[in-house]
């Protein structure tokens, strides 16, 4: 979710992410669940630390978009969007991320709905275990996603240019899901460019 990069001032910057979630069904199979996310934000100038962003899912049987504004302030990104899902149901969204230190960035997305059960996050916490000098990294991700649950990711990130590909996959426990579906497996492939 993605969606969460080690943070940097640059005037435009997109992320695509491709999630694949399997799930325990109560027949005891699987089910695969794909999801597409696209996030993207542009300054107003080159030289701004302010500017739009917006943030587009596709899943099975559901999709949502938000647009709206972003300041960066030194290291921590604030964002704040609105926006509509499959229902026309509006949504607010809250993005908050940034370095802790040189081994160490967080991130939140937190977004709501109308009504009790309208709601979904993705909150992380990242540490590059290697980083070499041509800037690609192991990493471990302390995560939480709503439909996800809570879990350790274990990702890659390799520069490609002046983009970067990351792969992770996320063994988690979601607390909300049904006795037998709580335990899930997902995959998360994104590019960031």
């Amino acid at each position: 979710m993605f969606l969460f990069a080690d943070c940097y001032s640059q005037d435009k910057y997109s992320f695509i992410e491709n999630n694949l979630r399997v799930e325990t069904s109560d027949s005891l199979g699987t089910e695969n669940v794909p999801t597409l996310t696209y996030y993207h934000e542009s300054a107003f100038t080159s030289e701004s630390s302010n500017g739009i962003t917006g943030y587009w899912y596709i899943g099975t049987g559901w999709a949502a978009g938000s647009l709206g504004l972003y300041t960066m302030p030194g290291d921590i990104f604030y964002g704040l969007y609105i926006g509509l899902d499959t229902d026309v149901v509006p949504r607010i969204g809250l993005n908050i991320y940034g370095d802790i230190s040189d081994r160490f960035s967080f991130g939140a997305y937190v977004e709501k709905g109308t009504g009790d059960d309208n709601h979904w996050w993705d909150v992380n916490l990242k540490t590059n275990i290697i980083e070499n000098e041509s800037g690609n990294t192991f990493y471990l991700k302390l995560r939480t996603r709503r439909e996800h649950g809570v879990g350790i990711s274990i990702g890659s990130g390799l520069k490609i240019s002046n983009n970067t590909l990351y792969l992770s996959f996320l063994p988690s426990y979601d607390w909300e899901a049904e006795d037998y579906n709580n335990l899930k497996y997902s995959i998360f492939a994104a590019y960031e460019f």
